[in-house]
């Protein structure tokens, strides 16, 4: 227990010592990946209504 305390801190020490250039570009990066996958589900969405009506229109002809 006393081992992963050890990491978490120092973990946690290296985020912070980190240069804030560096930390903006890492919130950069993640804010860009939660956009990606939001654009995605997103797209996800508004092609299922879609993809239904096609395959209740296959269905009656």
């Amino acid at each position: 227990m006393r081992d992963i305390l050890c990491i978490i801190h120092e973990t946690l020490y290296l985020i912070y010592s980190l240069p804030s250039e560096v930390y903006s570009v890492v919130l950069e990066i993640k804010s860009n990946v939660s956009s990606l996958y939001f654009l995605r589900n997103l797209k996800e969405a508004m092609l299922q209504p879609t993809l239904k009506n096609l395959k209740s229109k296959e269905k009656r002809s």
